[in-house]
Formats: structure tokens, C-alpha cells, sequence
């Protein structure tokens, strides 16, 4: 078991470094900036959110816990080191073959992968086993080395 106020601490730091990132030092106009995010955090954004959040769990004392845990959670898996928001596990890069392998399954658990490339390439299936999916026109797609560039259109949006 977790200690206590373990979530709500990695909650806080996680979106601590999301909003004012690591501290700077110097002079510049960019360094001011940053300072005058950083005390707008500490001073406005943080004890708001806490007390919203206190006020909210009211109500519902023991679900302090599993609140930080979802939001942390959440944070972990949607947001990069910078705060930028994307699919942080479902693409992995392989450099050396200049080659990206995505696994839509980790955005949409719940996706049949089949019907949806069906959909998105415009075709009829004529089978669909573990590895591959086969098109009525004879094209194949393998579901285990997926490209990304098959599936672009559910993840970039313009």
C-alpha cells in the first residue's frame, strides 16, 4: 500500500513541472517570464486548486487517494517532460531503420483494429487473423509490426 498523500504528491510535482518547469537563472526578458509563471503558480494556481479540490472531496474523504492516483496517472500517460500533450506509450521509435511502431490499442483499448483500418483505407475485409489483415483487393496490413503512417489519421489532427 502507497503511503499516505504518496498520488497527491506526484500529482502536484507532476503538474508543478508541467506549469513552471526547472528554475532559471538570469536576467532576460524570457527569465522574468518565467519567473512571474512560477509565482502566479505558487501563489494563485496551486492553493485555488487545492482548495477546489478540498472542497470537492468533501463530500468524499476516502476517495482522496484514488483521485491523485487517476490524476497522476493521467498526467503520466498523456503528457511529455515539457507539457506537451500526447500518446506518451503508443509510439516507439526505431532510429537505426528510421522507422516508427505505434500501438493504437494503448489509446483506444477497446478498438477492433481491423474495422477501423477497413474504414480509414475504404475496404472491404476478407480476413483478419492475429498477425495480419487481409483486404479484398488483395492488400495485407500487418497488426504486428503496424505502420504508423496507416493509422496517422487517429492521432494527428489538423
Amino acid at each position: 500500500m502507497p503511503s499516505p498523500k504518496k498520488y497527491e504528491q506526484q500529482f502536484f510535482n507532476a503538474l508543478r513541472d508541467i506549469f513552471v518547469g526547472a528554475k532559471v537563472e538570469g536576467d532576460s526578458g524570457y527569465v522574468n517570464l518565467i519567473r512571474i509563471k512560477s509565482r502566479y503558480y505558487e501563489k494563485g494556481v496551486f492553493p485555488q486548486l487545492q482548495r477546489d479540490i478540498a472542497e470537492a472531496l468533501k463530500p468524499f474523504p476516502d476517495f482522496r487517494e484514488e483521485l491523485f492516483d487517476k490524476l497522476y496517472t493521467f498526467f503520466q500517460r498523456y503528457f511529455s517532460e515539457s507539457g506537451f500533450i500526447y500518446f506518451r506509450h503508443t509510439l516507439k521509435l526505431d532510429e537505426k531503420k528510421n522507422a516508427a511502431h505505434i500501438q493504437p490499442q494503448k489509446i483506444y483499448p477497446d478498438i477492433d483494429l481491423a474495422e477501423t483500418l477497413s474504414n480509414l483505407r475504404g475496404k472491404w475485409i476478407k480476413r483478419v487473423t492475429a498477425e495480419e489483415i487481409e483486404f479484398q483487393d488483395g492488400e495485407r496490413i500487418s497488426l504486428k509490426d503496424l505502420d504508423w503512417r496507416l493509422v496517422k489519421p487517429l492521432i494527428w489532427w489538423s
